[in-house]
């Protein structure tokens, strides 16, 4: 009777180092995301990488040596984003990603207005790694590549268009929430420096 109760006791003893080996798989935080392995959000950027070459130095949309720029309009990025679970740390997905400027200039040998609208969409693949979990609190960061099509219109010149390669990097994303829940991002690229949205899990 005494050897079945050592071996009962050494087999619990162990069960329990094999689950917290096991790591977070386990862990009641991580049960929502697993049992709902999908997520669907929104979320609005500022200052994406193209609106921040154009802004500075013009790389993208350059004007003829002869205009002056007067205004520029930029507009927030607006993203969906789809992410499915791969392992209690890892999301993998996909994203589709919108944004826009209106760029104002001056002519200086006619003294005419030019006026370019530029519309951007970004289609890309992305990766999510977990690296801190307390109860609702999730920090993470992301990658993203992926192929983004400009087109450029401006009054009496034929519009400019055509793809070109494009991604995010986000070192530090925090969210709050369960199965509805709230986030932001910080880091580079089609998202923007700053982006906030909400998603949903199923």
């Amino acid at each position: 009777m005494k050897r079945i109760f050592v071996l009962l006791c050494v087999g619990f003893v162990l069960n329990i180092g094999l689950l917290r080996a096991e790591g977070p798989a386990l862990r009641p935080e991580y049960l929502t995301q697993m049992e709902m392995p999908n997520a669907i959000s929104v979320n609005v950027g500022y200052y994406s990488v193209e609106n921040i070459l154009t802004s500075l130095s013009g790389v993208l949309f350059a004007f003829d040596p002869d205009t002056h720029e007067t205004s520029t309009f930029t507009a927030p990025t607006v993203g969906v984003r789809y992410m499915r679970t791969i392992s209690p740390v890892i999301m993998a997905g996909c994203a589709l990603h919108y944004s826009a400027f209106i760029r104002n200039a001056v002519r200086e040998a006619d003294n005419a207005t030019i006026k370019q609208n530029c519309n951007n969409i970004a289609l890309s693949a992305e990766i999510r790694f977990t690296y801190l979990r307390r109860g609702i609190l999730k920090m993470y960061g992301s990658v993203g590549l992926g192929v983004s099509y400009w087109n450029i219109v401006e009054k009496n010149v034929e519009p400019q268009h055509g793809p070109f390669f494009n991604f995010n990097i986000s070192p530090l994303g925090l969210r709050i929430g369960r199965q509805v829940g709230g986030f932001v991002e910080l880091g580079l690229g089609y998202r923007g420096l700053v982006a906030a949205g909400i998603d949903i899990r199923f």
